[in-house]
């Protein structure tokens, strides 16, 4: 729940411009899987499906009565999220440099701190809505024993091969202190995926982003047409949606796609337009 409180107290002035991942090249059916994941979460759990709307709501409420009583925040309130990078390789390429890692974190920063070169592009109608999100992500100094850490570990492990939370029960810092990402070699079909807050309440164990390696940074295995994933997934971890709904995913509990309906529910940050959604890739 502590992570939920900080995204409620600070993400309702935060618009970041993360779409769909560029397709060139890549041979990936589906890129992002967070709402297919959140979807089988809730569906396969029937035990958690009130929690999660619950906390969903809880979110919403909040949100909407911190932005009322709190229509600014000032310039000095930068807000700091440490990072804990878990390596999980089995001696494989998916075994990335410290400095590929570092990358992956100024590609991050430059994102969420509105200093990426692609800002220039943004269309002329959306120019006035991007913004600074002042969130900065920095690699953890100390580990959860309060003993000194690089903030990168780096764990041997077939896990890496597999892609899926097992990597989270494998190994989790806490998750109210943290925000833990896991570099493995790949994981089927997908670049990247993130449980959602109100998701990661319910299910804390499942909490933080899972990437895979050819997609973290702009150097070594990945390179920067890839690199996006790592803001996209980070988008998904601050209680950002897809714009245009579930994602192409079938009976996606809230949000329809492809239908009208899907016009009428909002992602919750004001902005971009209603979407119908896709119903295709």
């Amino acid at each position: 729940m502590p992570r939920i409180i900080m995204i409620m107290r600070f993400l309702y002035v935060f618009i970041v411009f993360i779409s769909t991942y560029p397709l060139s090249g890549q041979e990936l059916t589906e890129w992002c899987g967070a709402d297919r994941i959140g979807a089988e979460l809730f569906s396969t759990n029937p035990d958690l499906q009130n929690d999660i709307l619950k906390k969903e709501d809880e979110l919403r409420k909040f949100t909407q009565g911190y932005k009322s009583s709190n229509p600014a925040r000032s310039n000095d309130s930068l807000l700091i999220v440490p990072v804990v990078f878990h390596v999980i390789h089995n001696y494989g390429n998916e075994n990335i440099s410290d400095e590929q890692i570092l990358s992956g974190l100024s590609v991050l920063n430059r994102t969420f701190r509105k200093r990426h070169p692609d800002t220039a592009t943004i269309e002329a109608i959306y120019k006035p809505l991007a913004a600074d999100c002042e969130i900065e992500f920095r690699l953890a100094r100390k580990d959860p024993k309060g003993r000194c850490t690089s903030g990168i570990n780096r764990i041997v492990s077939p896990l890496t091969s597999v892609g899926d939370h097992s990597v989270k029960n494998f190994i989790q810092w806490d998750p109210a202190k943290y925000l833990n990402v896991y570099v493995v070699k790949q994981i089927p079909n997908l670049a990247g995926h993130c449980l959602m807050p109100s998701q990661a309440a319910a299910k804390p164990e499942w909490d933080g982003i899972v990437i895979s390696h050819q997609y973290l940074g702009n150097i070594g295995t990945s390179n920067e047409q890839r690199s996006v994933v790592m803001a996209h997934e980070a988008g998904h971890y601050l209680n950002l949606y897809h714009i245009w709904g579930g994602n192409n995913v079938p009976g996606y509990y809230y949000l329809p796609v492809g239908q009208a309906v899907n016009c009428t529910i909002g992602d919750e940050v004001d902005d971009t337009p209603p979407t119908i959604g896709w119903s295709v890739c």
